[in-house]
């Protein structure tokens, strides 16, 4: 007997669990949970998988596929030569984004589709893009409905994050021309284009890529897994970074943060304790727990006991791309936080209401000092900033709003 279930694939560059494990979890851990019944799930998953991620997955879809992503260790030097040569031609793919074998790979998505027949496939992030326009030729393919979830803009995302640059400017500009184009050939070859938020749906100027094909659909508050309990060694006043510590932006946010603020706010507060939390900080952080006031926590089984202990905490980001989970995750918590307006992009919470907004280092300082001056405006902020996500953010109306577009 033939269902009459929709048939979906989900396309993954990484397993999307545990939630905390990298972005693309905090985005489909919850959507793989709340998925509607009506739908016969298939994934593909390139790279590694633990037995437990593939146990997860597992008990979400009918069918997992299991695909290798060919890493520089697994071919020989003419490969890796051959892939450096391609990036000199101007209609070639991205270096960020080209791989090694790819045609094997593509070859095997290709197989599986021809076999299925999919009415949509979602594909996620940009990162295996070049299999895509492979199998994206073949009219197999072109039954489908295909969505392709950006996630963040990756021109967006490259254009912020200078300190990958190539060798050389030159090589660099090249890069991001390169990669403007790619984005652009993937939301022109879709069916439609799903950001994180809008500044990400609108990094591709529409010269260049159709804009009624881009959507919005930002991450939910995913709290299943909060615990009240707070940490007894952590001591007022405290201030605290979180997010992944190997993250360029992230690092370059704390580093300016205690070069800049950090020493000024110790003539007002001389007792302030600073707590870095996040998982492989770089050396550069882990060198600032020289500094008997700054704590480097590492890796942590949980952040909430963390947010929960700490007083305010500090994110001035000054780049990056996309939604910052880490915002919605404190504010959720009920805690204040003092951040830029990248920090804030895709949230847009109220300064002075929900939050507090800031350029440059007086205008840290001065939010800071007033927030532990004033102990019950903390309180306030806090309350309003979790009254504000769990309003906008809430994971069943964002739910709704990407099945629209996935079945629409």
């Amino acid at each position: 007997m033939q269902s009459n279930k929709k048939k979906l694939l989900f396309v993954f560059p990484a397993a999307p669990y545990p939630l905390r494990e990298q972005g693309v979890a905090m985005r489909y851990m919850p959507i793989l949970d709340k998925l509607p019944d009506d739908y016969a799930v298939h994934i593909i998953l390139f790279g590694k998988c633990s037995q437990e991620q593939r146990e997860w997955l597992e008990e979400r879809c009918e069918r997992l596929y299991l695909l290798n992503a060919y890493t520089g260790s697994m071919v020989n030097f003419s490969e890796k030569l051959y892939a450096r040569l391609k990036f000199v031609f101007p209609w070639t793919g991205p270096l960020s984004y080209s791989h090694y074998r790819s045609k094997e790979t593509s070859e095997a998505i290709a197989g599986i589709v021809k076999n299925n027949v999919y009415d949509t496939i979602v594909w996620i992030s940009a990162f295996y893009a070049e299999y895509l326009f492979r199998i994206y030729n073949t009219a197999i393919a072109r039954k489908s409905k295909l969505i392709v979830d950006m996630v963040d803009s990756i021109y967006l995302h490259a254009c912020r994050d200078s300190h990958k640059q190539l060798g050389n400017v030159l090589m660099y500009q090249y890069e991001l021309w390169k990669i403007k184009k790619w984005e652009a050939k993937l939301i022109n070859l879709s069916d439609a284009s799903i950001y994180i938020s809008d500044v990400d749906a609108k990094a591709i100027p529409p010269g260049l890529a159709n804009t009624t094909k881009r959507f919005v659909i930002p991450n939910g508050l995913y709290t299943e897994d909060y615990t009240p309990e707070k940490l007894g060694f952590i001591r007022s006043p405290s201030i605290g970074f979180l997010g992944n510590m190997s993250y360029g932006p992230n690092i370059n946010a704390v580093l300016w943060f205690y070069n800049n603020v950090f020493h000024q706010l110790k003539e007002h507060l001389p007792d302030l304790t600073l707590y870095i939390v996040g998982r492989d900080p770089d050396k550069s952080i882990l060198d600032l727990s020289s500094d008997k006031n700054v704590h480097v926590t590492g890796t942590v089984e949980s952040i909430w006991p963390y947010v929960n202990s700490i007083d305010v905490f500090v994110i001035p980001l000054s780049k990056g791309a996309g939604l910052k989970n880490k915002i919605l995750d404190i504010m959720s918590a009920g805690k204040p936080i003092v951040t830029s307006t990248v920090g804030n992009e895709g949230i847009y919470a109220a300064s002075g209401k929900e939050l507090f907004l800031c350029n440059g280092t007086d205008e840290y300082k001065d939010a800071i000092v007033k927030l532990f001056a004033e102990p019950e405006m903390r309180k306030v902020i806090g309350r309003n900033a979790q009254e504000f996500v769990n309003a906008r953010f809430a994971w069943p109306s964002i739910i709704w709003d990407y099945f629209k577009i996935v079945s629409g």
